[in-house]
């Protein structure tokens, strides 16, 4: 049996010795999240339980998480072989198996692990929780899901954490909690990231933020305006089409003070999308009609416009084209979200669209080697929400141009709450 020492931390304590089957060592930067983890893992081991060890990237796992187990192993002088190529570990009792969560597609076809653990959880994406987790059927035993992270506003383990808290052992620890660390080093954590405070809220003080991630194309924080939606002005159609695997179609009508309409069609073809779109246009004043043609998808509704009412109004975009305003965004996709990002800052109603507030935690932006705001890719959307952020490409489409309404439309100021 391995018991506690005089090492640990309180909050370390707690995590290693809970007995439920969810449990959470959320903590700051340097608190001993893995090292606490090794031990519980080595603890529950040593009942013959399978171990399942996940890391964000195959460079944390080499170069950070199999060496904290194999530190502990050695602590306790557990006998083991390790096959650094295959991230294993066999004891007398157990296996020990180390995945990296960068492609959650590769954790699947593993049945015998009793326990989880899954390292810096909020920076995984979902899709590597739920493959995962099938892979935890060990025999009868009672299965156990182990987390241990900074966390990430608007994450999905940010939400899970806080839909399932009476069903955790949640353990929430500072980066300053931990008396094994130096007074210095707890000092650099605080003097880095005093100019970020919602980092230091996270990263130090490990807060479970509702807000969206720092990076999230479009925050929380811009849909808390009040909303003057009027239903008498110029609009704008945005209209992304499905493509391959779990897309649809979905057609949006927006004026400048919101979405005023929003349907999702599935798989429908173009010239059908087309007879849709002349029924929701019926006495409407349209501007722009902005089709998503990346891949030639818009090619049918185009055809079936011909020579109709709306021709001179059709705007095709292929998102990997380049911007045509914002010339620091590395392509078309970028500058559309960006433009989006700006109307949704100055007030906007999105009360009829029931998807876009869910997907932009997931559309999220970095600067690439050029300096250019880049969306990450959309295959990683795809994987953290389940399917194609087809609605947030619809309604970035429909407000993409502007609407150039005229000055008797203009409407009231709309003010931020204070």
């Amino acid at each position: 049996m391995i018991h506690v020492d005089d090492r640990l931390a309180a909050g370390q304590a707690k995590f290693i010795f809970a007995g439920t089957k969810y449990n959470v060592l959320c903590a700051g930067r340097g608190y001993g999240k893995t090292h606490a983890a090794a031990k519980r893992s080595v603890l529950l081991s040593r009942y013959g339980r399978n171990q399942l060890v996940t890391a964000r990237t195959f460079r944390e796992l080499r170069q950070t998480v199999m060496p904290r187990f194999q530190e502990c192993l050695d602590l306790y002088h557990i006998p083991y072989k390790s096959n650094a190529e295959d991230h294993v570990i066999v004891t007398d009792l157990a296996k020990f198996l180390f995945l990296s969560c960068e492609d959650p597609e590769s954790i699947r076809s593993y049945t015998d692990y009793a326990d989880l653990f899954m390292d810096e959880a909020s920076r995984v994406k979902r899709a590597a929780f739920k493959n995962a987790v099938l892979c935890c059927r060990g025999g009868c035993r009672r299965p156990t899901y182990n987390f241990m992270t900074t966390p990430c506003g608007g994450s999905w383990f940010n939400k899970m954490c806080k839909s399932r808290r009476e069903d955790i052992t949640f353990v929430k620890a500072s980066s300053l909690d931990n008396d094994c660390i130096s007074e210095d080093t707890k000092k650099s954590f605080v003097d880095v990231l005093s100019d970020t405070p919602e980092l230091m809220r996270e990263e130090i003080y490990a807060d479970l933020l509702d807000e969206s991630p720092i990076n999230a194309i479009i925050p929380d924080e811009y849909y808390e305006y009040p909303h003057r939606l009027s239903s008498r002005l110029p609009v704008n159609f945005g209209i992304d089409f499905a493509g391959e695997g779990a897309d649809d179609t979905v057609v949006v009508c927006a004026n400048s003070t919101g979405f005023i309409s929003c349907s999702h069609f599935g798989k429908m073809p173009g010239d059908l999308v087309y007879l849709k779109f002349l029924k929701m246009a019926e006495g409407l004043e349209v501007l722009n009609l902005d089709l998503d043609n990346t891949g030639g998808y818009a090619s049918a509704f185009i055809a079936s416009a011909g020579n109709g009412p709306y021709r001179d109004c059709i705007r095709p975009d292929n998102f990997a084209a380049s911007p045509l305003y914002d010339q620091a965004c590395a392509n078309r996709r970028a500058d559309i979200y960006f433009r989006f990002r700006n109307v949704m800052n100055g007030g906007y109603d999105t009360s009829c669209t029931r998807m876009v507030r869910d997907e932009m935690p997931s559309v999220t932006y970095f600067l690439n080697q050029s300096g250019k705001k880049q969306i990450i890719d959309k295959k990683l959307i795809r994987k953290d929400l389940g399917h194609s952020p087809d609605e947030s490409d619809a309604c970035g489409l429909a407000v993409y141009r502007g609407f150039g309404r005229p000055a008797e439309y203009e409407p009231v100021p709309i003010q931020r709450f204070s």
